[in-house]
């Protein structure tokens, strides 16, 4: 696989930490907010290669709807 390193090292913790503490019965997910469409779906993409769900939105007021409404967010 090829590392695309688009994270920082503070963020791939945050995720590793998350997907460990996941629940197997709750399926976990990252919120990627992000006003550049292809930013968005690049990361998305690069994410869901290793097997971790993802949602997107376009800003602020998609995002919080998203938060209020899935439970399943578990990172931002």
């Amino acid at each position: 696989m090829v590392d695309y390193d688009i994270l920082s090292d503070e963020e791939r913790e945050a995720l590793n930490e998350v997907m460990l503490a996941a629940l197997p019965d709750s399926p976990q997910r990252v919120l990627i907010v992000d006003d550049d469409r292809d930013a968005r779906e690049l990361l998305a993409e690069i994410l869901s290669l290793n097997d971790i769900s993802c949602m997107t939105a376009a800003g602020g007021n998609s995002a919080m709807h998203l938060i209020e409404n899935k439970e399943s967010i578990a990172l931002l």
